[in-house]
């Protein structure tokens, strides 16, 4: 038997026909017709095929239909449901399907797919792969670094000192819903610490919380966020030699003298950011401070008002008190009225006419 088979659009776009024609030995020719339709055809697709840890990526394909509208769909990665995704109709029978999610952690390749739902029906995308590549923020020596710390003493002159430093890191490329964590500690003093981001010239997201001293200078805590890039970022810490200072201690309270906890605050002077702290459980921030050195201290928590307070630190503890923050006022639509009912609340009696009354009045 030799067989020949050939595929041919008849009717339209949804209504397709299989023509097989069968020459048997014989010499006889056998037509068979097969016809059948479509729901959907998947056009294309696009995303990125390679991409980095914690990156906002978006995904999408392209499909026609037979007239009929997708209802619904997920975004399915690496196995995991990733949420609804977005439907538009883009011409005629023609829709767009896309889902934008952060990247997750572990660098390898892992699928994605579309399922979608028409009428009663669900249909999946063809199957894509997706190369992930580590992201990785470390101390390094390149040049140029994403970020440069060096440290100075807090005096007339300024002297540049060398320090150790103990910090966490959280960092990521998208929307900040995947992070990435770096620890690092070093108990000998270098003049500057430089990190780099291996991943090449990629806007990086980072905050940081850490602590420094010298063998002359008293502990400080340093917290704060960054936008990073392959233009280095400086950021100058300042140390306060231990002859120079005192400790001095601020609690946060309410006007009711209750103590107020996790309250944010900072030291400026001059503009320059000193130290930064959070009130403890007992409302309570120290900082090693210059008594003769006029700085401006911030405090800050949802809730409350914004405290400001410039002075000099001549004395070893101060009380910052915080009032709420206003609400905004309800506008109550029920104010200044009233009604009355008739009859009152009572038992009816069967088969007797009776008059409601409803009476509203305002004033």
């Amino acid at each position: 038997i030799k067989g020949i088979i050939s595929f041919k659009n008849l009717i339209s776009k949804s209504n397709w026909s299989l023509i097989s024609a069968i020459i048997i030995t014989s010499g006889n020719l056998v037509f068979n017709f097969t016809n059948w339709s479509y729901v959907v055809f998947e056009n294309n697709q696009t995303f990125n095929p390679f991409t980095f840890e914690t990156k906002t990526e978006a995904f999408e394909i392209n499909i026609t239909t037979n007239g009929s509208t997708p209802s619904s769909g997920i975004f399915i990665y690496n196995g995991t449901d990733k949420g609804s995704v977005t439907i538009t109709n883009t011409a005629g029978n023609d829709f767009d399907i896309i889902r934008t999610i952060d990247i997750p952690l572990t660098a390898e390749t892992k699928p994605w797919f579309f399922n979608f739902t028409i009428g009663t029906t669900e249909f999946s995308s063809s199957s894509q792969t997706q190369i992930i590549n580590e992201t990785t923020f470390i101390k390094c020596s390149i040049v140029p670094a994403y970020i440069n710390i060096t440290f100075k003493n807090e005096t007339v002159a300024e002297e540049t000192v060398s320090a150790q430093i103990d910090s966490d890191w959280n960092f990521w490329l998208g929307s900040g819903t995947i992070v990435k964590s770096l620890s690092f500690t070093n108990t000998s003093e270098n003049f500057e610490y430089s990190f780099c981001l291996t991943t090449g010239n990629q806007t990086l997201n980072a905050n940081v919380s850490l602590t420094y001293n010298n063998d002359i200078s008293e502990q400080r805590d340093f917290s704060d966020s960054f936008i990073l890039t392959n233009a280095t970022t400086n950021q100058t810490l300042f140390l306060l030699p231990t002859t120079d200072g005192i400790f001095v201690t601020f609690q946060t309270i309410t006007a009711a003298e209750q103590v107020i906890s996790g309250v944010t605050s900072n030291v400026t002077k001059a503009g320059t950011l000193i130290a930064t702290g959070l009130t403890d459980d007992a409302g309570l921030v120290q900082y090693f401070l210059d008594p003769d050195t006029t700085y401006v201290f911030t405090f800050f928590k949802t809730g409350f008002e914004i405290v400001t307070t410039t002075l000099k630190p001549t004395q070893s503890s101060f009380t910052i008190t915080m009032g709420t923050t206003p609400q905004p006022a309800v506008n109550d639509t029920t104010k200044g009225i009233s009604y009355f009912i008739r009859p009152q609340a009572n038992v009816l009696s069967n088969n007797t006419a009776t008059e409601f009354n409803l009476t509203f009045s305002s004033t």
